[in-house]
């Protein structure tokens, strides 16, 4: 998932910290991690959650808004 993250911000022209996506992804799952992720990378990671995880969800204007 982080490698997934990271191309698809290339793709839009951004570089994101390989490691600062690794340990934001790392979180989600439980495993404690001592890399602050900035608060971009942080959405960035949820997002990528929400769609692996709720994808028979149906995507409604509060789900991509928040």
């Amino acid at each position: 998932m982080t490698e997934e993250i990271v191309k698809s911000a290339a793709i839009e022209g951004e570089r994101l910290d390989f490691e600062e996506v690794r340990s934001s992804v790392a979180r989600r799952f439980g495993i404690p991690e001592k890399k602050a992720s900035g608060d971009h990378i942080e959405s960035l990671a949820d997002m990528m959650m929400d769609a692996r995880c709720n994808f028979e969800v149906a995507l409604t204007p509060e789900r991509l808004c928040g």
